[in-house]
């Protein structure tokens, strides 16, 4: 079982070096929200997911100059029973076509991708018995990425 804000805050504070040019905007997390994951395995997760959206975000179509900032929002919504991260951009959105095949491997509408980031994020979602759900953003513009966890509850499960 490991918090998973940290997981993500770590994720998050990378991009942003990496892309100082975006905006990351990281809302509120639920205090002491845990779940039981592979670390490793979800920081590529949310690596992946925030490199995808870095990447949209610079493959807009337009003058750099006139389009509006580069803005990648990570919302953390608690469940019932599960928690759910969510990655908004402002990027050049999710193809009209083919969507349902964008966690195939080698599937890409990227010139330099590659295919595998959806398919490894759907991969490693599937053992955590979680899911990847892909939709537009509610911005009109970008892409809407959401994992879900299932969340632990009581105390007697992270004893064992």
């Amino acid at each position: 079982a490991e918090p998973l804000a940290r997981i993500l805050e770590e994720a998050v504070f990378l991009q942003k070096v990496a892309h100082p040019e975006v905006l990351y905007q990281l809302n509120d997390i639920p205090e002491n929200t845990v779940c039981r994951l592979d670390e490793p395995q979800v920081k590529r997760v949310f690596t992946n997911l925030l490199q995808n959206a870095a990447d949209a975000i610079e493959g807009r179509d337009g003058d750099p100059a006139e389009l509006p900032e580069g803005h990648i929002e990570i919302t953390v919504v608690e469940q019932e029973t599960n928690i759910l991260v969510r990655f908004e951009d402002n990027g050049r959105g999710l193809p009209k076509e083919d969507r349902a095949r964008l966690t195939e491997p080698y599937v890409t509408h990227r010139e330099k991708g590659t295919g595998l980031g959806l398919a490894i994020v759907n991969k490693i979602m599937e053992e955590h018995g979680g899911a990847l759900n892909l939709r537009d953003a509610s911005n009109g513009s970008g892409a809407c990425v959401e994992v879900t966890f299932s969340k632990i509850e009581t105390n007697d499960e992270l004893r064992g």
